[in-house]
Parts: C-alpha cells; sequence; structure tokens
C-alpha cells in the first residue's frame, strides 16, 4: 500500500511539472519583457506567450518563414532560431554521422545567450514496437564554426 502510494505522488508530482507552463495572453506578461520583445520584433504580430512561472515566459513565432522562440528570465534572454538540418555546418554533420550514427535529428536551433551564438542539436532513436518512440534523446552543442562543446542527455 505505501509503494502505491508513493507512485501516485510520484504521477501526481510528474503531472504538475508538464502543466506548469501555461499560455497567457501578452497583457499578462511582464512589462519589461513585452517592452524588450515589441522593441526588438515590431514587425511580429501573431505570438504565442507562455508562462512556466512568475519570472520565465517564452514567446513563439515565426518571422521570414523561421519558428523562433525568445525566453526571458531573471537569468537573462535566450534567442533561438530553428533551422532545417541542411543548413548546419559540415563539421556538425560529420560528428552526427561519425559519432551518433543511428540517431535522427529532431531539431536543430542557434541559440544566442549572453552575446555568445551556438548551435543546438536535438537527437533520439527510433524505438518502441512500431518504431515511434523516441529513445535515449541528446542534446548536442556546437560553437558556430561546427566546433563540438558537449552533449547532454535529455
Amino acid at each position: 500500500m505505501r509503494k502505491l502510494f508513493i507512485v501516485l505522488i510520484a504521477v501526481l508530482l510528474a503531472n504538475a511539472t508538464v502543466f506548469a507552463q501555461k499560455t497567457v495572453a501578452k497583457e499578462d506578461v511582464l512589462k519589461n519583457y513585452l517592452s524588450d520583445f515589441e522593441k526588438n520584433y515590431p514587425d511580429v504580430k501573431d505570438v504565442k506567450w507562455v508562462m512556466y512561472d512568475s519570472l520565465n515566459y517564452e514567446a513563439t513565432f515565426t518571422s521570414d518563414d523561421v519558428l523562433q522562440k525568445v525566453l526571458y528570465s531573471n537569468k537573462g534572454t535566450e534567442k533561438r532560431w530553428y533551422v532545417e538540418p541542411m543548413y548546419t555546418p559540415k563539421a556538425i554533420k560529420d560528428t552526427l554521422a561519425n559519432s551518433y550514427a543511428g540517431y535522427k535529428i529532431k531539431d536543430v536551433c542557434i541559440v544566442e545567450l549572453r552575446g555568445k551564438m551556438t548551435y543546438q542539436v536535438r537527437i533520439y532513436k527510433k524505438g518502441g514496437l512500431f518504431g515511434r518512440k523516441q529513445k535515449d534523446p541528446k542534446q548536442l552543442n556546437f560553437e558556430t564554426n561546427g566546433k563540438f562543446i558537449d552533449v547532454i542527455s535529455l
């Protein structure tokens, strides 16, 4: 019975974490974040705002046919541009082919944080009965010239 209770609590906590993000109207975004966004992206009209907690917000939008995200927090602003894998530097493609054969690319983005730009490549292996499940997900980080920085298991 005690194990069942512990499992139930774990499931409830996991669900609470998943639902911790909440779509909000732009009027509910912190004024300094909204002001910064409107100053840097004056022509963007269709923006989806998500609040993770009282200090962390994310703006998702498309500009010039490129999916972009801007994450605002008390630690700084992070910008992401999602790009097609074919536009990544050859050194990144070589690393994927040589060290991560059998992995599929989930997405590639260019990230700007504190004035430094990097590539983030999220990869996974197909698994499950019909190959629909993503196994062993990883995030690989590269400098803009394609030099490998590190890998994070997700």
